[in-house]
């Protein structure tokens, strides 16, 4: 009797030589970022001493010009500052090592990448991209930056150099933002899919970073990376005008548009994901392993987060909802939950069952900061919609609408039935239609050349079965798409002139047109979206988050000991001597509250007096452009450098205010 042997599984088969080798470089990699623990953390300060005795820091002092190295306590934060990004670095090697050594093997990683996809998967991730793209285009308003004062103008990493007391033309701006704009809006609808997604990556690098440069970084850079993922996919083959063109180009050609479910449909969507899992990791591991001057979950367990909540409702000029600084034991419990929500939230992605989940958890997260704390990222919510199962959701919804099968049967000798077929399956979201060859037989089919529809056995054109399925079901929706596209689409022709149709002589077919291989695609896609997720990962380690188009997102690991701030204020005095404040309400007038914050205190924070006077005249030319002040009536413009508790209940005294700069109006001589 012969028996089989099952399979051994694959976590049991022998290694072989580059996972064994992948193995030793990834676990010596984890060794030495251990050992580079363990030394920061005992032998840490005997190190800055050492540095401090030796003369080193006197030499590298010289070099790196304005900092203090001479103190112990600088080469301290400089260990555990750095110590915390070599681990992070060095442990994402070693987990690239491992990926790349066991990508034969069947492991969730590995499962991953390799999943398959429907196009209407891929189709929808592409229109909230895009759809999301404009909401951020119209929210943030590029052009109301143009033609300001170029003292104005602090632009973020690595562009601070080049475009510093440089201004955004008008002319020029408008033209980018309507390009990019366009180019949105046609890869929403899928017409020229690839290249509106192509331009509007290009293009939206400038209109996106005007709003950037002056100060304050909205971090909305996926709405670049996401659309230059899309221009290497085939993003458009469903739901999209390119989709009609391709349907009509291989009816001609003989042959049915293939939508089975696909790793090319697949692999965009997930390195997206992948992109987003960037963005809440950091922030959780810095978060976990605490700032410059901050130990592991220091950040949780201090009082931290009730001064960062009274501090963002200074800032975004809201009533606070919920007093949640009340009550301490909440907001370290609250701070617990979010660093391990966002530590877990990559390791989530990997799951199928967890994906929506993850999503709604994510757009209630995102809900909550808003209402407590005044920070938006509604760009974020939206962005969430790439994560829901669209496939399964709408045969879900097609099954609960309607109930009745339906086979389409077309001949496969008629291009333009093939149209008509290749238009149906490219536009089918509720994946109810079965299409498949009319039978040979006449007594079965009434005619070969008419496009049926056999609805529960009963052989119907698709406008009797569209007026059918409305009989029996009563849903107004059902199949009305079918019988408009039926009488709008070139196939309405036949339908009515089959006799002639058939004996007209069958036109010859185009010549097939050179186009990307879908190897050719999938290896650009794989270069491109690898590229953003090593600078990105580099900007985390370098914890660049004042930079664009990539940067680490806003980590909120710094310890915010007090509920204080400094804010720049406005003194007009008028020739009779009279002094008028220039409220902050009116300040935000001119840009947006959070925008005018990190302006203002990039002003504040300018260590050269030319700089910071330039900085403040420029300011002050901002609201003469806007209309804000009347320069006839003032005689000179005092800038103040304003403490102020935060607290609602201790706002209304300054701690502290001190002149910083004296201007005279209507003169170029300033005094301090």
């Amino acid at each position: 009797m012969l028996t089989s042997t099952p399979p051994k599984s694959l976590s049991r088969l022998p290694l072989s030589h580059a996972e064994r080798r992948s193995l030793w470089i990834a676990g010596g990699l984890v060794a030495l970022a251990t050992v580079a623990v363990l030394v920061s953390a005992f032998f840490g300060d005997r190190l800055a001493n050492a540095i401090v005795d030796s003369g080193l820091a006197a030499r590298l002092a010289n070099t790196f010009r304005g900092r203090d190295l001479s103190s112990p306590e600088t080469w301290q934060r400089f260990f555990q500052s750095g110590i915390k990004r070599f681990v992070l670095g060095t442990v994402g090697l070693a987990v690239l090592v491992a990926c790349f050594g066991f990508r034969h093997r069947d492991w969730w990683l590995t499962r991953y990448f390799r999943e398959q996809d429907s196009p209407l998967q891929l189709a929808m991730v592409r229109i909230v991209c895009c759809l999301v793209s404009l909401l951020v285009l119209w929210n943030c308003s590029p052009l109301q930056f143009c033609n300001l004062d170029p003292n104005l103008t602090i632009a973020p990493f690595p562009w601070y150099r080049l475009l510093r007391g440089v201004s955004f033309p008008l002319g020029l701006s408008t033209v980018v933002v309507a390009v990019c704009y366009l180019a949105n809006i046609c890869c929403a609808i899928g017409l020229f899919t690839r290249s509106s997604a192509a331009v509007a990556a290009i293009s939206g690098l400038y209109a996106f970073g005007i709003s950037q440069s002056f100060g304050k970084v909205n971090h909305y850079h996926m709405v670049v990376w996401f659309p230059a993922i899309l221009a290497f996919s085939r993003a458009g083959d469903f739901l999209s005008v390119d989709a009609l063109w391709r349907a009509r180009r291989l009816a001609r050609r003989g042959e049915m548009v293939d939508l089975s479910p696909s790793n090319a449909y697949a692999l965009p969507t997930r390195l997206i994901w992948l992109l987003l899992a960037q963005v809440y990791f950091f922030p959780g591991y810095y978060k976990f392993v605490g700032g410059t001057d901050s130990h592991l979950l220091e950040w949780a367990f201090s009082d931290s987060l009730q001064n960062k909540l009274a501090v963002q409702w200074y800032i975004q000029e809201m009533p606070p909802t919920l007093r949640l600084d009340a009550y301490p034991l909440v907001c370290r419990l609250l701070s617990l939950l979010v660093i391990v929500w966002e530590c877990v939230w990559p390791l989530a992605l990997f799951s199928r069952r967890l994906r929506l989940p993850l999503a709604l958890s994510t757009i209630f997260f995102h809900y909550s900061t808003s209402l407590v704390m005044g920070i938006v990222f509604i760009h974020m919510r939206w962005l969430m919609l790439t994560l829901f199962p669209w496939p399964a959701i709408f045969a879900w919804l097609g099954r609960g609408f309607i109930r009745v099968p339906a086979v389409v049967e077309y001949s496969p000798a008629s291009p333009r039935q093939l149209y008509l077929v290749n238009v149906f399956k490219s536009f089918d979201l509720w994946q109810l239609l079965e299409f498949r060859p009319a039978p040979s037989s006449e007594t079965a089919a009434p005619q070969p050349e008419q496009l049926v529809v056999c609805l529960a056995g009963e052989v119907l054109d698709p406008i009797a079965a569209s007026w059918a399925i409305r009989r029996r079901l009563g849903w107004p929706m059902s199949f009305r798409w079918l019988a408009a596209a039926s009488r709008k689409l070139p196939a309405n022709h036949f339908l009515k002139n089959a006799m002639a149709d058939s004996q007209a002589p069958p036109s010859p077919p185009p010549k097939s047109q050179p186009g990307v291989s879908q190897a050719t695609l999938t290896r650009w896609l794989i270069g491109v979206a690898t590229t953003f997720l090593l600078l990105n990962s580099l900007m985390a380690v370098a914890h660049m988050h004042r930079a664009w188009p990539f940067a680490v997102f806003p980590t909120f690991e710094t310890l915010t000991l007090h509920a204080r701030v400094h804010e720049l204020q406005i003194e007009l005095i008028d020739h009779a001597g009279r002094m008028t404040l220039f409220e902050r309400a009116q300040a935000t007038k001119a840009v947006q509250g959070v925008i005018w914050y990190e302006m203002s205190s990039q002003a504040l924070l300018e260590p050269s007096p030319a700089a910071q006077q330039n900085q403040l005249r420029g300011i002050w030319d901002l609201f003469k452009q806007k209309g804000l002040v009347d320069e006839s009536n003032v005689a000179e413009v005092r800038f103040y450098d304003v403490t102020i508790d935060t607290v609602p209940e201790r706002m209304q005294t300054p701690l502290e205010r001190k002149l910083i700069f004296e201007m005279p109006v209507g003169s170029l001589s300033a005094r301090q």
